[in-house]
């Protein structure tokens, strides 16, 4: 009989963990769309050739949904824009994006100025 409920806790922990995996694998597919705008742009900066491509893709996917986002302060009082010409490794695709989906934003001023 101990066997028996050692056998069966084995499975519980091991249905346990397979769980959490599942959990897991599904958080870092979801990572990049869930980002804010801002933390895309931080990450895209440092970012490989391969993963550069993703996070580029969430960056167009998100203002392409929502547009407004473009708008958006940070808590130093930068605008997406402005982020992304502080990178200066930023693609011209991604400037071109965030101008589309606010054109006024090239005439925003950094509010720490």
């Amino acid at each position: 009989m101990a066997e028996s409920d050692s056998f069966k806790l084995f499975k519980l922990l091991l249905l346990f963990f397979f769980l959490l995996l599942h959990l897991l694998s599904k958080a870092r597919k979801f990572s990049l769309v869930e980002r804010d705008i801002f933390q895309l742009l931080q990450l895209l900066h440092p970012a490989k050739d391969g993963h550069k491509q993703k996070i580029q893709d969430a960056i167009s996917t998100l203002l392409q949904k929502r547009p407004d986002i473009a708008k958006q302060k940070d808590e130093y009082g930068m605008m997406p824009l402005h982020k992304a010409a502080l990178y200066h490794n930023t693609p011209v695709e991604i400037v071109a994006a965030l101008l589309q989906a606010w054109p006024d934003a090239a005439k925003e001023k950094d509010s720490r100025l």
